[in-house]
């Protein structure tokens, strides 16, 4: 046999060592994923055994395109993260007063905070505030908003006279 060398070129170069990084990667995790799940499992005798579940709570992902789809699946995310934030965080901040260590009710004022999430804000509105994204797709959904109308009523502009159901 005769053989036949032939260096790959820059580009792919770059190209094979990213997969390889990425099958690397995923090897690795899936190892080690396997590895604290043999770990934490309970032995198999045990009826009735308790299980861990784990959830990523990131936060909005960012693509260079997202569809509706990702917006409701961020929203929810969203929505778990607050409530997440509210059972762990005021917990805690009931904790530290039951043991005095909060006498003014600052870890309380913190909670709170950690609460506010300006993305949920941004789409469902705040009480007593502005009504939110949602709130106002459901109400020129609701009103048969049409948008031709309204730029012909508010001179060509969609924000012009008209209300907040489109109808000026």
């Amino acid at each position: 046999g005769e053989r036949l060398f032939r260096a790959p070129a820059a580009h792919e170069a770059r190209t094979l060592r990213a997969s390889l990084a990425q099958e690397l990667y995923g090897a690795l995790f899936l190892w080690v994923t396997r590895l604290v799940a043999s770990g934490i499992a309970p032995p198999p005798t045990l009826p009735g055994g308790k299980r861990l579940g784990l959830l990523d709570l990131y936060g909005f992902e960012v693509f260079p395109s997202n569809g509706f789809e990702q917006l409701l699946i961020n929203y929810c995310n969203e929505r778990i993260q607050q409530l997440f934030n509210r059972q762990v965080f005021l917990s805690e901040a009931e904790d530290y007063a039951s043991e005095g260590l909060d006498p003014d009710g600052h870890w309380h004022d913190l909670v709170k905070a950690a609460c506010r999430l300006p993305a949920l804000a941004l789409l469902q509105g705040e009480p007593g505030g502005f009504a939110g994204v949602f709130g106002v797709v459901s109400d020129r959904s609701r009103c048969g908003f049409d948008p031709t109308a309204a730029a012909m009523a508010g001179g060509g502009s969609s924000s012009g006279a008209a209300g907040a159901s489109g109808v000026p």
